[in-house]
């Protein structure tokens, strides 16, 4: 647990940024263990990546608007958005993004929970 906190907070702390009103952050249940993320409910996180060379470089994170196990379910997508993605041994996550590009994972179309 406390690897996977370490690794919310770095990302959180990399994509370093504004919050306001979003959704509500769900209890996330995985094989291994449960996650509370209720703390996290409201925040959007925007943010610059310096180091984009397509022009694609302002997102939008809505930290809870697509958050997932390793069930591989991609949250709830809306036209035009792709997904951030962070790997721990066992559990994978989905943090939905706008305005941005579509990243590396092959999100072409929108995809629902």
């Amino acid at each position: 647990m406390r690897r996977k906190t370490a690794a919310l907070t770095l990302l959180l702390g990399v994509l370093a940024g504004t919050a306001s009103a979003a959704g509500v952050c769900p209890r996330v249940k995985t094989s291994m263990e449960t996650w509370d993320w209720s703390p996290l409910s409201g925040t959007v996180v925007k943010f610059n990546n310096q180091t984009a060379r397509d022009g694609n470089n302002k997102w939008t994170v809505d930290v809870c608007g697509g958050i997932y196990s390793n069930s591989h379910d991609y949250g709830r997508f809306k036209p035009g958005a792709g997904s951030i993605k962070f790997h721990q041994p066992s559990d994978t996550f989905y943090m939905l993004y706008k305005n941005g590009d579509r990243g590396g994972g092959g999100e072409q179309s929108p995809r629902q929970a």
